[in-house]
């Protein structure tokens, strides 16, 4: 394998930059009457601030389909933004007789009301729909988390539920970290007296789902979304952040397609161990310390063909014997996620070493699957978040080896070099891996992380702030915490 670096295939850029218009239109000139292509053109011209463009956009996607109250309102939005106000009224007007519960339209409508009383003293192009926002959110959060008691559900998807990846409670974990007045309450509620939700986003489209937690969940309740995939399926993550209230993101280098004026942009929540909770992995970790452990370096992934790290681990499979390649398709994950628990942990606690390879350039969560259960890590460089979420100066203290090449000659001296570390750190670098994955990086933490944000938003420590419309990141997002003057 060639030590320079292989050019991206066409459809890795598309994951990584989100649907473009060029992609779209070729793609419409095939199925020119596909209202969801039209949508999605829209879509982009929208983000674009081409406001004329995606109105006619979504006006072709009506003609061919014309109850669709996605589409209406963001014609509405597109017409607002022109300053058509009264046929961005009736835009939403139509997509709220459709849908009286979709929140997407009644938020712009509110904010057009606004913006047509105080129409004489702007000017006629300007919304004042990101003013509105921003106020509206800081008020809902400073009334949350005023309150003594808050109530909150952690709520991961239904895409991860074939695979039963969470555990089904976090109430211990959230008990002996997060502060007393944070109280967590399972999902299975009715959602009458809870005040947040943190909803976790794996790739797929959850403005439906989050148009559902709206109807039951009172008025003043937050919704968080928590991307996990922000790195891929842009146009799915760009529908679940309309919806949502908040937006945190996995991979930081991928993030500012997600600034927009209905939610606001959070901070960089990096992925972490979510597949047990603090209280099994402590209890896991001890109970299964004998564990053989093997030298061989383990390779274990899912293979995703569109990915540039398929070619290698095929290459690895089948020309490195001595490195212990596992693998799965997308579509049948059976063999790891229909193991208990603690066999899945018994697994990674099986060998030294693991080799870090990322889809395109996220740093995953078996980075800290693999430190939780004491490995020692290699990781390539091109993993871009990896220094921001565990220093440089930690790095050397955990044993982790960065990788400059990826090939298989440097991963099998890499592997070596892996063992040999493993065997110098003994049990105490075992332990000291595990510890500081335990205490730093599993899934509790980030929810902590991010109930300290909002609460900064509620206490004046962080303003939602939104630049104009020349700024190449339109949309609300949060300032640097504020100095402390000593």
């Amino acid at each position: 394998m060639p030590d320079q670096p292989i050019p991206k295939p066409a459809f890795i850029r598309a994951f990584q930059l989100g649907l473009s218009r060029k992609l779209i239109k070729v793609l419409l000139k095939y199925s020119p009457n596909d209202p969801a292509l039209l949508i999605q053109l829209g879509t982009t011209e929208l983000y674009l601030c081409n406001f004329e463009k995606a109105a006619n956009a979504f006006q072709l996607a009506l003609e061919i389909s014309p109850n669709q109250s996605d589409a209406l309102t963001l014609r509405g939005v597109s017409l607002q933004r022109l300053g058509e106000e009264y046929e961005a009224m009736k835009s939403y007007n139509e997509a709220i007789a459709i849908d009286p519960d979709f929140n997407l339209a009644l938020m712009h409508r509110d904010s057009l009301v606004q913006q047509m009383k105080t129409k004489a003293s702007r000017n006629k192009k300007e919304s004042v729909w990101p003013s509105f926002r921003a106020t509206q959110l800081k008020d809902l959060t400073s009334a949350v988390l005023s309150k003594p008691v808050i109530r909150f559900s952690i709520y991961p998807s239904y895409e991860c539920n074939e695979i039963g990846y969470f555990p089904a409670s976090y109430e211990i974990d959230c008990a002996s970290v997060l502060e007393a007045r944070f109280t967590h309450v399972p999902i299975e509620n009715d959602y009458t007296d809870t005040d947040i939700v943190i909803l976790t986003a794996h790739g797929s489209n959850l403005s439906s789902l989050i148009q559902e937690l709206r109807r039951k969940l009172p008025p003043t309740a937050l919704i968080v979304v928590w991307l996990w995939d922000n790195h891929m399926s842009t146009a799915n993550n760009f529908w679940t952040a309309m919806t949502s209230d908040y937006v945190f993101y996995s991979h930081k280098y991928a993030s500012r397609y997600l600034c927009m004026t209905e939610s606001v942009l959070g901070t960089h929540i990096p992925a972490c161990c979510g597949q047990w909770t603090q209280e099994e992995a402590r209890y896991y970790f001890e109970q299964l310390s004998a564990t053989p452990r093997s030298g061989r370096l383990l390779v274990n992934y899912v293979d995703y063909e569109f990915s540039e790290r398929s070619a290698l681990l095929h290459e690895l499979k089948e020309h490195a014997p001595e490195i212990d390649v596992v693998l799965m398709t997308p579509d049948d994950r059976s063999r790891y996620f229909d193991k208990s628990r603690a066999d899945r942990f018994q697994e990674w606690m099986g060998s030294k070493s693991t080799l870090i390879l990322p889809v395109v350039k996220d740093l995953s969560t078996r980075v800290f699957d693999a430190l939780l259960t004491g490995q020692v890590l290699l990781v390539p460089y091109s993993i871009l978040d990896f220094d921001e979420v565990i220093p440089p100066a930690m790095q050397p203290l955990l044993g982790i080896i960065r990788l400059q090449v990826l090939n298989i000659e440097s991963i099998r001296q890499a592997a070596i070099q892996a063992e040999n570390k493993f065997d110098e750190m003994g049990a105490d670098g075992v332990r000291c891996r595990h510890s500081y994955a335990l205490e730093h990086h599993m899934l509790v933490h980030r929810v902590r992380d991010m109930l300290s944000t909002l609460n900064s938003v509620a206490t004046g420590g962080r303003a939602i702030s939104f630049p104009d419309a020349k700024n190449s990141q339109f949309g609300l997002s949060l300032s640097a915490p504020a100095k402390i003057e000593a």
